[in-house]
């Protein structure tokens, strides 16, 4: 015959019927049912099987997982897909990718301290959608300005040069009877002009200078793009009108081209 302890009323008794002799409560039998000699033994020290533990006693019972660099991977990488087109994106996708890369791995090592995988992943997806697509995309656009900006730069940079040129031309020629208008080097030698502009190299365009005054062109100054994408203009100045003049076909101008009005001599 086995023993059992009543759960209700904790009397100790043979569970001969299935209830307590105390308190009629239902009795659980005990594993053990005898000492070898003959006592019989509490079910106080029997074995019980584990409770299982309500949702609340789990989610407390278990450590908090660290995911905060993970969210933040995921986070800048939202904000940058939007901003994009204002270029705050192309700075914050790679910081979001390397942050979501970072979480990734952190979790993959440590998984009982790091959490947050989905977060990583959507981070790591999301900037590389903003770098393979919208990079090139960005860069389609961007780049042709740019070059248009550095060749409406370069043309500007050129027509300042001419009229420096000229003007020194016009006080070597005042000061020299010969009546020869000065080259660069001869003008650079005579601190008419800038030493590195001696050598006919500036902001991407070549210059030459020259003629005599007793022409019908007087003294000349041309400026010509080492390339396209320096400049697609090339400028000519005479003496013999003030006008600069100016080529669009790629060619040298000449004095047969249209002139640049709003660069003549006369309105400087």
């Amino acid at each position: 015959m086995n023993s059992a302890k009543c759960p209700k009323c904790s009397l100790v008794q043979w569970d001969d019927s299935g209830v307590c002799k105390r308190c009629g409560s239902s009795l659980a039998p005990d594993t053990i049912s005898q000492q070898f000699d003959g006592t019989p033994v509490s079910n106080e020290y029997a074995y019980q099987a584990p409770q299982p533990q309500s949702a609340a006693s789990a989610e407390y019972g278990q450590p908090q997982l660290k995911s905060g660099l993970a969210l933040t991977s995921m986070i800048l990488a939202i904000i940058a897909f939007p901003t994009t087109f204002l270029l705050i994106g192309l700075l914050l996708a790679p910081i979001a990718m390397i942050m979501g890369i970072v979480a990734l791995v952190r979790a993959a090592r440590k998984p009982m301290i790091y959490g947050g995988k989905g977060f990583a992943i959507a981070g790591i997806c999301v900037s590389a959608v903003v770098c393979v697509f919208f990079v090139p995309l960005i860069a389609a656009i961007a780049i042709p300005n740019l070059l248009a900006s550095r060749r409406a730069a370069n043309e500007g940079s050129a027509l300042s040069t001419i009229e420096t040129i000229a003007l020194a031309q016009d006080k070597h020629s005042t000061a020299d009877e010969s009546g020869n208008c000065g080259d660069l080097m001869t003008l650079a030698a005579k601190n008419l002009i800038q030493g590195d502009l001696a050598a006919g190299k500036k902001n991407g365009y070549r210059f030459d200078a020259g003629g005599n005054v007793s022409d019908s062109d007087g003294c000349e100054v041309r400026a010509t793009p080492e390339s396209r994408s320096q400049g697609n203009r090339s400028f000519y100045f005479s003496s013999a009108d003030g006008v600069v003049r100016v080529a669009k076909n790629g060619s040298p101008a000449n004095h047969t081209d249209p002139p640049v009005t709003e660069y003549s001599r006369a309105s400087n």
